[in-house]
């Protein structure tokens, strides 16, 4: 059973994105059924509105959480993180903001949509409900976007030479709590780290190697098996 339960733990946001795909799925299948089943042009919209935009919404979500994780698995691969130990970064405020932003606003299409009968009169309030949407997913994209980004420009600075970190001297490195590498001030792998600790490099516990990124000058072989 313990197996069992660290798989779904490890895999949580996975499942979680899953399932709100299926959701969403649902909701426009749903939807579908009730727009081919309506009478006149408002109820369609509404329908369309409450069943076609909310999946979406569900499924943007989902896509985000899958996306997201793969990319905390990327990040804790690079930096040397045990999967225990959570990202640093997921949904920021801003990711979040405009995801509550964008379901006020397919809600409130779907309520003007709802109170009217004429497909014309429906309208606006399925522009507001596509409005919600498009900002979902112009918040999914530039926060997947940018996470990415900042991991690969990591990798290309470990693998392009020394590295442009201010080496400071090899007596003191940095150290954060679950981290298993240690590094120069200024590391990229920091960004982020609000609790970080200067140490005497000669004091760092056994099994705490050096940083891929900010340590790039030592010899491959050299990082390899410190």
């Amino acid at each position: 059973m313990k197996p069992i339960v660290a798989v779904v733990r490890a895999n949580v946001d996975r499942l979680t994105g899953w399932m709100l795909i299926a959701a969403g799925g649902i909701s426009v299948v749903v939807g579908w059924v009730q727009v081919s089943g309506a009478t006149g042009p408002g109820a369609q919209v509404s329908y369309l509105v409450s069943g076609g935009f909310t999946g979406l919404l569900l499924m943007l979500a989902g896509v985000s959480a899958l996306l997201t994780a793969d990319l905390a698995d990327r990040e804790r691969l690079f930096e040397g993180r045990s999967s225990a130990v959570p990202s640093r970064r997921r949904h920021g405020p801003v990711v979040i903001g405009a995801g509550v932003l964008a379901a006020v606003l397919v809600a409130l299409g779907w309520n003007g949509a709802s109170t009217v009968s004429d497909g014309s009169s429906a309208l606006p309030g399925a522009l507001l409900a596509a409005v919600g949407v498009g900002l979902a997913a112009a918040a999914v994209w530039t926060n997947v976007a940018g996470w990415s980004r900042r991991i690969d420009g990591a990798t290309d600075l470990r693998e392009s030479g020394p590295s442009a970190v201010a080496a400071d001297d090899d007596t003191s490195v940095i150290v954060a709590p679950g981290l298993t590498r240690f590094h120069r001030r200024g590391c990229l792998a920091l960004v982020g780290v609000d609790e970080t600790e200067a140490v005497g490099r000669s004091t760092v516990r056994p099994g705490v190697r050096p940083c891929g990124i900010c340590h790039t000058g030592l010899p491959a072989s050299q990082v390899a098996l410190q």
